[in-house]
């Protein structure tokens, strides 16, 4: 159902006609979950509600950090305590001056169906005395119980405000303090505060992710919440006197003896102890939800999974405005769902491809050609080992054999007689020979 039409505080403009965009860090994330966590868990009374801090750049607003407010109640509801939110932004801004965060808006809890008249005089406070045009995070309980919110996404929804003139033609809407008076063509019409659903992604940096990931991984243990327990709340099997029947307690048995295997390893251990966890919560999650696809699958008649002339007909019937069909324990047929299920099963054959044959000979034949390639680099890396060793056994058997020769005879290896021990007469004689002159060697 569309909102606009359940709900007369949200406005009928769409959201791409402001172009504003929401940019989510993980930080605030967490700060408000730990929030709601905490308040709940406390069993504490009042609302809940806190400051965004972020900057806005152009069309693009940021969420870097968030924080719990301290709330007054007034004659028009509730409403911030003015002097402690005061001191407590300025200390946001004197801590980030770069880059400069300042207030962008606040969060709250509402239904999916949107904001409730008793959100607008914090709105309209925060309007007047803090921030321009602030947004509203609105996280939505209802959201874990299933409802509207799957394939991984957040149970929130983020609006900014906007004013509507309302004329006489427009539907009446609950009257409300914030209304203003504004004259048109000497009529007065209605300027009334409503609410606008703006689009927004998840944005972190390094930093941001360390943190997360290692929020992560501590939150790999067996002490971990049961992913189905809330799955099992909403299909709790009934009797016919309408009794829901308890569901029978999880318990895992091997956590005792996981706390005490913790007392006598490492901190090393205990870290790839606790990414195998985190490996195994993973797998689980993934067969609790395959298990609740076959459920879902078997709900449906039987003749939507196997003749896809009928199929085609119900998506046709479907589309010109009668209500589908429903299977086994009235569940109705989603077809949205249904092709998602059938995009996964798509993705399945790149795992396992249908002609598994045809995969294995070119899987072999590629594994053989990597394996020929890695014998030929081992061969040649073996002929160059022998090439080296070659070299070197010549080299040291080059020595041996000169070694060898010089203690048979050590005569050539004597060394020469120096000039200066030569008898002077011998070295006369030459000297005369060169000269051409007689000696006492000449012949004549």
């Amino acid at each position: 159902m569309d909102p606009s039409k359940s709900n007369s505080l949200i406005a009928s403009s769409k959201s791409t006609d402001s172009g504003l965009q929401a940019l989510l860090h993980p930080l605030a994330l967490l700060t408000v979950s730990d929030y709601i966590t905490r308040h709940t868990l406390r069993n504490q009374e009042g609302p809940i509600v806190g400051a965004l801090i972020g900057q806005q750049n152009s069309r693009k607003i940021s969420v870097d950090h968030a924080f719990e407010c301290k709330l007054d109640i007034s004659d028009s509801g509730v409403i911030i305590n003015q002097t402690w939110f005061e001191e407590r932004v300025q200390q946001y801004r004197d801590v980030h001056k770069e880059p400069f965060l300042d207030l962008v808006g606040w969060f709250t809890l509402t239904p999916t169906s949107g904001p409730q008249p008793h959100h607008l005089p914090i709105h309209e406070q925060i309007l007047e005395k803090f921030c321009d045009a602030p947004i509203l995070l609105a996280f939505h309980p209802d959201g874990f119980n299933g409802s509207g919110f799957t394939g991984g996404k957040l149970p929130l929804t983020i609006y900014e405000g906007v004013r509507e003139l309302e004329g006489s033609a427009a539907p009446a809407r609950d009257p409300a303090d914030t209304d203003k008076i504004m004259t048109v063509d000497g009529e007065e019409s209605q300027m009334k505060l409503l609410f606008r659903e703006l689009p927004y992604r998840i944005e972190s940096g390094e930093a941001e992710m360390i943190g997360v990931d290692f929020i992560a991984r501590a939150a790999g243990n067996p002490s971990a919440v049961d992913v189905h327990s809330t799955q099992n709340s909403q299909k709790e099997p009934s009797d016919r006197k309408g009794k829901a029947k308890a569901a029978p307690e999880i318990q895992d048995p091997d956590a005792g003896k996981m706390d005490d295997l913790d007392q006598h390893l490492s901190s090393d251990d205990k870290e790839v102890l606790t990414f195998l966890k985190s490996k195994m919560n993973a797998i689980r999650m993934l067969q609790n939800r395959i298990r609740l696809l076959i459920v879902y699958l078997e709900s449906l008649p039987q003749h939507y999974l196997t003749d896809k002339e009928a199929l085609d007909s119900s998506f046709v019937t479907s589309n010109e405005g009668a209500p589908p069909s429903a299977g086994v324990g009235g569940t109705e047929i989603d077809f949205p769902i249904l092709r998602s299920i059938q995009a996964i099963l798509n993705c399945l054959m790149l795992v396992q491809p249908p002609d598994t044959a045809a995969f294995n000979k070119e899987m072999t034949s590629e594994m053989h050609g990597v394996s020929l390639i890695a014998l030929m680099a081992t061969m040649t890396r073996s002929l160059k080992d022998l090439n080296d060793l070659n070299r070197k056994f010549k080299i040291v058997e080059g020595h041996r054999h000169n070694h060898a020769r010089k203690s048979h005879h050590p005569a050539e290896t004597e060394h020469p007689q120096p000039i200066s021990e030569i008898n002077p007469s011998i070295l006369r004689a030459l000297g005369d020979f060169s000269k051409g002159t007689k000696g006492p060697f000449s012949s004549g």
